[in-house]
């Protein structure tokens, strides 16, 4: 089966393209900046002609993606979003429709969904969408743009929305608690009682790949984890623990977290610190016999063994 990656030199799509390498898969990566001989480097626009790309694969993987930035509040710079997460895709959308692509697969967000759940109501596949942000909204209206076009042509989609991805090699908020905690920086996360919902770089990688062609995966919308939600507490000791340090977790009120740092920050990030975010993952489990192959607790602890290494 020939499978047309894009994003591939990025976090997911390194990871994606040697992994389907090894199981034997014909694969070909497209990348903004390429780094590897088998990637072709390729801006995707909505301009972009990817007729010499397309020609006999079986499945599209579109993994890439304007991504969101801490600095972009609510719906700041959504022009921008639209223009490579939806117009960009829409054009890879009809090219593939024309060419005889089997199957689309989208990575999305669970942004689509929403920023925070409350205690007992875990977001599912099938909730109504209610993104916050240019970011969420701009996967969203690509996701309906996506299935729009799907069912008027032979291509079937499949659509899947994780929450935060870790992994060797992270960036992010999850390197930057990585690096605090390396440092015995103490956190005031000693009163939070949150719940969020993340997923290990491999779990996702096996997921995608068991979506390629599934027949339970045709045309639907996954929500993807870990299967196992974890406070920034439990996080933090995992962390900690791998480090082989002792970390200090001090007592702080959400107010006063909030007063402290505002002044260095957007509004939304302490939503990250003390907020929850909960995944049912219930239909992506039944229809595709799926479970994460990888327990969180390995998945924190290979993460902190590579960043560990890659710092000595």
């Amino acid at each position: 089966m020939n499978i047309l990656v894009t994003g591939a030199s990025g976090f997911i799509g390194a990871s994606l393209v040697k992994k389907l390498a090894d199981l034997d898969f014909f694969v070909f990566g497209i990348s903004r900046h390429s780094a590897s001989i088998s990637v072709q480097s390729l801006e995707i626009t909505e301009y972009t002609d990817f007729s010499k790309l397309l020609i006999d694969i079986d499945c599209v993987i579109h993994l890439a993606a304007r991504v969101h930035f801490m600095g972009d509040t609510g719906f700041s710079n959504l022009k921008e979003y639209r223009r490579f997460n939806v117009k960009a895709t829409e054009n890879l959308v009809r090219q593939s429709i024309k060419f005889g692509v089997k199957r689309f697969i989208f990575l999305s967000s669970i942004k689509v969904n929403g920023e925070l759940t409350v205690p007992g109501q875990k977001f599912a596949a099938d909730d109504k969408p209610c993104p916050q942000d240019a970011y969420s909204l701009s996967k969203y209206e690509a996701e309906k743009i996506l299935i729009k076009i799907c069912k008027k042509s032979p291509m079937s989609y499949t659509i899947i929305r994780p929450p935060m991805v870790y992994g060797p090699g992270v960036k992010g908020n999850f390197l930057s608690l990585m690096k605090l905690i390396k440092r015995r920086i103490p956190l005031p996360i000693a009163s939070v009682t949150n719940k969020r919902s993340v997923i290990f770089l491999d779990n996702l990688v096996d997921l995608i790949i068991v979506c390629i062609n599934h027949p339970a995966a045709k045309n639907e919308v996954f929500l993807a984890s870990d299967n196992y939600d974890i406070s920034i507490k439990f996080l933090s000791k995992i962390i900690s623990e791998a480090f082989g340090v002792w970390h200090i977790q001090i007592p702080m009120s959400e107010r006063l977290f909030k007063i402290i740092i505002s002044p260095f920050t957007n509004k939304n990030y302490p939503n990250r610190i003390f907020g929850s975010l909960e995944i049912d993952i219930t239909k992506t489990i039944e229809l595709l016999n799926w479970l994460p192959p990888i327990k969180t607790e390995i998945g924190l602890k290979k993460t902190v063994k590579a960043f560990y290494e890659s710092s000595k």
